[in-house]
């Protein structure tokens, strides 16, 4: 009896252990805001996606993710301005703010602001390798020594206000779009959204649509509906690598009343 107890409780500690870890794993919420997600721009060749891979623990009160969880970032102005901006950096060691989609049980993140934790590369020199040492002051929360005379000195002088680096015509590279009608469909097997006002086509302009919990109820409502659904949708529009794309915040049913043909 006394050999059963020990195996009772290793299998206890074990279950909780099991429960812990899926927990850890669940999504976070879809719509959810994250102003300060410490990690890497990573860029995955196989899939062609960028990834943030982070570099500290995510501990709110809604939104628990460990050090070295990947999320794949939403294509949109301020991921370009990212990538354009990491060229130039030792290591691309970033701060984000984001707001965080859930689809299909993966969790995305739409990067909105960003601040760069790495300096600026020199003429000539080569960029930080993965798994490298991070440079001094490039990762965040690590103390810096500084010699007291130094110290002194920086007491003397008058506080410099640096400017952040914004791309070139970065705000106009993300807008909204309010009760815009038209069809959301398959195209070249991406969801779309295509403006359609009861038969005449407002513009000519289709946006791909990022996957979040509103498209992906969107869709199964059209797998349950026999006809063709119009849409009246808002959501944030930006672009990437030339195209644009539409981040869902709201889909309600449009109907004619029977004054207009569908």
């Amino acid at each position: 009896m006394s050999r059963i107890w020990p195996l009772v409780f290793g299998l206890v500690i074990g279950g909780v252990a099991v429960c812990a870890e899926q927990a850890a794993r669940k999504p976070l919420m879809d719509g959810l805001v994250l102003q300060d997600a410490n990690g890497r721009l990573v860029h995955d060749d196989v899939n062609d996606v960028w990834l943030f891979d982070l570099t500290s623990d995510v501990n709110e009160p809604r939104a628990k993710a460990p050090a070295g969880t990947d999320f794949t970032l939403l294509p949109c102005g301020t991921l370009a301005d990212m990538i354009d901006d990491s060229n130039d950096r030792l290591a691309p060691l970033y701060r984000l703010s984001v707001i965080v989609t859930q689809y299909q049980g993966r969790n995305y993140l739409f990067p909105m602001h960003y601040l760069s934790w790495s300096r600026l590369r020199e003429p000539n020199e080569p960029p930080q390798e993965p798994g490298e040492a991070a440079v001094a002051g490039a990762e965040p929360n690590v103390p810096l020594v500084i010699p007291p005379n130094i110290t002194e000195e920086l007491k003397k002088r008058q506080p410099l206000r640096a400017q952040p680096r914004v791309a070139p015509g970065s705000a106009q590279k993300s807008r909204m779009l309010v009760d815009v009608v038209g069809f959301i469909e398959q195209r070249n097997g991406r969801a779309t959204f295509v403006p359609d006002a009861f038969g005449l086509n407002v513009s000519a302009q289709e946006y791909l649509l990022l996957p979040n919990a509103t498209l992906e109820q969107v869709q199964r409502l059209l797998a349950a509906a026999p006809d063709r659904v119009r849409f009246s949708v808002a959501g944030q529009v930006s672009a990437f690598g030339g195209k644009p794309y539409l981040l869902l915040q709201r889909a309600v049913r449009a109907y004619s009343y029977g004054d207009f043909d569908d």
